[in-house]
């Protein structure tokens, strides 16, 4: 049994992986590019329309992020519970052949674990998530910095003139 839920989540790893690449790189574009439109915005004509939809998009990327992320983490999760299940089973008193099928099953379990990813690059669980926030987070800082360093210049540059 296990081998083919196993085998059904390579298949899904295989078909569905470039999309899940596609869609976890344009999801964090967006989360670059919409934020730092935000606080381009805030620093400046404060246009409440453009704030308010750039901020409804920046919601929908997370949350396209966490529709994807969270049920591949909860697959993940849930096979680890089922390895903790087979432990508690196997301290129990069993007949030899269940025992050795309980075995087989923990061994199965702990040498094959169901995890899904983006044609193999990352993985599709919660880390996924603060690795893009923290990404979001370096681009943001970088950005900004070069947005002021940008503004310091034109504003040497006409007290020059």
């Amino acid at each position: 049994m296990h081998t083919s839920l196993l085998n059904t989540v390579l298949l899904i790893n295989s078909a569905f992986g470039v999309p899940l690449l596609v869609i976890t790189a344009t999801c964090l574009l967006h989360l670059i590019a919409t934020p730092y439109f935000v606080i381009i915005e805030i620093y400046g004509k404060r246009d409440q329309l453009l704030l308010t939809t750039q901020c409804l998009w920046c919601i929908l990327h997370v949350g396209r992020i966490f529709v994807i992320v969270q049920p591949c983490y909860t697959v993940s999760e849930e096979s680890k519970k089922t390895a903790s299940i087979v432990s508690k089973l196997l301290s129990l008193d069993w007949e030899p052949e269940v025992r050795k099928q309980l075995k087989m099953f923990s061994l199965q379990l702990l040498h094959r674990p169901f995890e899904l990813s983006a044609c193999g690059h990352f993985s599709l669980n919660r880390s996924l998530i603060t690795s893009i926030a923290g990404a979001v987070t370096t681009y943001l800082v970088i950005l900004i910095q070069f947005q002021k360093g940008d503004e310091t210049v034109q504003a040497g540059n006409s007290c020059k003139q």
